[in-house]
């Protein structure tokens, strides 16, 4: 991976640096989160990785993208996802054969913020208050009180939200790198473009399609 960051251009390998560090974080706060509400995902569940509407930016996409091209695999998997266009979940996700709402990522280390955070963080409501909001399965569970988020959302201690993440990703932007939420599958292959034409520049040993 280290090979392909030095084919880039200084910008394109700080933006990915600042990707994967803003990922290190939310990695931290979704753990302490998890360990202070006892919440987590069931085995296997890939409720939320079947829904169509699962979005990303391209710039959110692009270590992923820089991984891939780093195993060779970039052109394959722009090929396949060109192929499977009217698919609509993610790509990635590998779903288990005998029941369709399990299975397992295939890119779980560099997948994007939604995927990091839903369900593992609050948002903030128009007074200001803390509040949550989970998918199906954690709600039920909720409801049923497995989980208790009460002391969470009273609690003074300065919480870190969605939007926090949101807004530092917003902050790497430049006029190359998007931060507008695509369709996952398109943000992907548009991710594995822009470092396939950079990599192409540099002769490197890919070519994409116009």
């Amino acid at each position: 991976m280290q090979t392909i960051l030095k084919r880039l251009g200084q910008k394109d390998r700080q933006a990915i640096r600042q990707v994967l560090n803003i990922y290190h974080d939310v990695d931290k706060e979704t753990l302490r989160f998890a360990r202070r509400t006892h919440i987590s995902c069931p085995p296997r569940c890939g409720l939320c990785c079947q829904s169509p509407k699962v979005e990303a930016s391209v710039l959110e996409m692009l270590p992923l993208a820089v991984k891939l091209w780093s195993e060779e695999k970039g052109m394959s998997c722009l090929e396949n996802i060109e192929k499977k266009h009217a698919q609509k979940r993610c790509f990635f996700f590998d779903p288990d054969p005998h029941n369709a709402f399990q299975g397992r990522c295939g890119a779980y280390q560099w997948r994007p913020l939604i995927c990091r955070l839903f369900g593992f963080s609050l948002n903030k409501n128009k007074y200001g208050s803390y509040a949550y909001s989970g998918c199906k399965t954690i709600n039920h569970a909720l409801a049923e009180g497995h989980f208790d988020l009460t002391k969470l959302t009273q609690s003074k201690i300065p919480l870190t939200t969605m939007a926090n993440f949101t807004m530092r990703l917003s902050g790497i932007s430049t006029s190359r790198y998007d931060t507008k939420p695509l369709a996952i599958n398109m943000a992907i292959k548009f991710a594995l473009e822009k470092i396939g034409f950079e990599l192409e520049k540099h002769q490197w040993k890919c070519r994409i399609k116009q």
